[in-house]
Parts: C-alpha cells; structure tokens; sequence
C-alpha cells in the first residue's frame, strides 16, 4: 500500500476515532444534486458525510474495535460521522430529509461510544423528541410535585385562618 492510502486510511480511523456517533448508509440510486443536499442537511445538524471504497472501509474498521461490520458494508457505504451533544437531532435531521425528498437512502445502522446500533434503534432514535423537549418535560416533571407541596403549605396557615375567622364570627 502507498503512503497516501496508508495516510488516508489512518486519517479516517482517526475521524471514527473522534467521533462517539457513527451511522452507516447505502445510497444505491441517489442523484448527485440528492446526494450534495444530503451533504449539507447533515452538516447543517452538525455531523460530516464521507464516502470511500468498501475495501478502504473494511482497512479502517479492521484497526478499530467494531464488531459485525460485515452486514453495514454492502454496495455503495457512505457513513456520517458525528460528534456533538444530540445524537437525537443529527438523526431526526437524516431520517426527515430521506422522507422529505424521498431519496432512497438505506440506513443499515451504526455505532454510538463503540456499542452497535442496529436499523430499527435509529429509527427509534428520529422518532424521540427533540432536545429541548426532553429537557422540558424533565423540569416539568421535577417542578410538578415540588409546587403541589408548596400549594399544601399555603393551605394549611389558609385553613387555620379561616377557622379562627369563622370562631370568630360565631362569637359575636
């Protein structure tokens, strides 16, 4: 092998290295135009879209430790590399834009921190909530009970004041 294949090869394994979300794609049949739009819906959401050489990818992953590669590299593979904070979002971003322009493009899975990640879990994975969502229903849920406790303190000096009110009135 070349310098260059050998550079390139350790290039990308350092990029799968970097990244802790990897989502591999066939994309039989895409037009180019498709494809450049693809592009940049996902770097729009944070994350970088390589194609290479089945072979070149099978080089890349045999220096890592990625398990069952061998049903993810099948045909034309391109894989997107990703390595933000929300996962949720560059998912949402991929499977929204393959409904939207109804491109024919596979998602034959991926991996998250080196854990496979199977078709179907990404497909679970677009259909969560966004983020903030999430995050908003979280502090619902915690700020919930925590008002109701301080509505049942406020009634009890409001009861206790509404009994001496009502001796009181029954006094007089």
């Amino acid at each position: 092998m070349k310098a260059e294949k050998i550079a390139a090869v350790e290039s990308l394994r350092g990029k799968i290295k970097e990244a802790h979300f990897i989502v591999f794609v066939g994309f039989s049949g895409v037009t180019v135009t498709e494809m450049t739009i693809f592009r940049s819906a996902v770097k729009k959401a944070e994350g970088a879209f390589k194609v290479v050489k089945n072979t070149f990818f099978q080089r890349v992953l045999k220096g890592l430790d990625f398990p069952e590669t061998d049903n993810l590299i099948i045909g034309p593979t391109g894989i997107i590399l990703f390595s933000g904070k929300d996962e949720v979002s560059l998912v949402k971003a991929i499977y929204g834009f393959n409904k939207e322009k109804a491109v024919p493009l596979v998602f034959r899975g991926g991996y998250q921190n080196g854990a496979l990640i199977s078709r179907v879990q990404l497909e679970r994975l677009a259909k969560l909530p966004n983020r903030e969502v999430i995050l908003s229903q979280f502090c619902a849920g915690v700020a919930g009970p925590i008002y109701q406790f301080l509505f049942t303190l406020k009634a009890v000096p409001q009861k206790f004041v509404s009994v001496l009110k009502q001796i009181a009135e029954k006094d007089n």
